[in-house]
């Protein structure tokens, strides 16, 4: 059986678990709530009434709440840091930073004044974090581009995820490159076959303009 995800036709809240599905060549079909009806009748439905939702995972429940469904993923393909605890804090814990910073491009769509909020906001969020992260790309002797030790975890899949959506919001290919190491990391992940495929499917949505934020806007009943 095949995973299914329900969301938004569109990146949001979904759009970190569809890259972790891509890095574990897991195949998956998308359901889209696209109307108020759809939004109620899945809510009433479902177990928590929650997107995104992953259903069809062999031997676990329907996932919900992002951070762990991905958890979840990486437990059960070992890109979690393993037996190691310091390796599983940093991962989850440089995880939680990407997380914390993804509202930046997040809520653009929303924004009053898109040009204005890609200046003030997501460029600013873009400095910061690539500072940090390539200080921690620095920090890791170990070989390959990753983050912590010699093999991809998680959170290499999920700053790449970061990257890609900071670039494309900014209409910027060179946005990252002052940051060379977090480029070759970005790099080694979109170059995994399933990665590739992934980019180029109809999985991989474009970045929100006014139809998605009029559809998750009805869908909310905020319209």
């Amino acid at each position: 059986a095949m995973a299914t995800l329900t969301y938004w036709r569109g990146r949001g809240r979904a759009d970190q678990i569809r890259w972790m599905l891509a890095a574990t060549a897991t195949p998956f079909t998308q359901r889209h709530i696209e109307t108020r009806a759809d939004f109620l009748a899945f809510r009433e439905a479902s177990v928590c009434g929650q997107v995104p939702i992953l259903e069809g995972i062999e031997g676990m429940p329907p996932l919900v709440q992002s951070q762990a469904t991905i958890r979840a993923l990486a437990f059960r393909h070992g890109l979690d840091g393993g037996s190691d605890p310091v390796a599983r804090w940093r991962c989850d814990a440089l995880a939680d930073t990407l997380n914390d910073n993804l509202g930046a491009v997040m809520s653009a769509p929303f924004s009053a004044d898109r040009a204005q909020h890609r200046e003030e906001k997501v460029r600013a969020s873009l400095q910061k974090m690539g500072a940090l992260f390539e200080r921690e790309l620095e920090r890791n002797d170990a070989e390959g581009p990753w983050l912590i030790g010699s093999s991809m975890l998680y959170v290499d899949v999920l700053l790449a995820h970061f990257m890609t959506w900071y670039a494309d919001e900014l209409e910027d290919g060179s946005a990252w490159d002052a940051y060379p190491r977090c480029v070759a990391l970005r790099a080694a992940v979109v170059a995994l076959p399933s990665v590739a495929a992934f980019l180029e499917s109809e999985h991989a949505y474009p970045i929100g303009d006014a139809t998605y934020c009029e559809s998750v806007n009805v869908c909310l009943g905020r319209k």
